[in-house]
């Protein structure tokens, strides 16, 4: 049987959250660029951090953790 091109690590463990936080923190964004540089599949990152694979795939275009600035809120017209 021949061996696939892809690399598939075997230790592959998933991390639990405390329940309540949906959000990435900075230590999933590291994890992710880590876990990429080894190998690891993205579907199988998405897995072990419990979240949608698109999160990781846009994590990954992103370059970087968030840099927690929040965006421009328009005023309500509404007041």
């Amino acid at each position: 049987m021949a061996k696939s091109s892809h690399h598939r690590p075997e230790c592959l463990s998933v991390v639990t959250k405390p329940v309540g936080t949906e959000a990435l923190m900075k230590e999933d964004f590291v994890m992710i660029q880590a876990l990429v540089k080894r190998g690891f599949y993205q579907q199988d990152i998405a897995t072990m951090l419990g979240v949608h694979p698109k999160t990781v795939r846009r994590v990954l275009a992103r370059d970087g953790a968030p840099t927690g600035s929040a965006k421009h809120i328009r005023p309500s017209h509404l007041a």
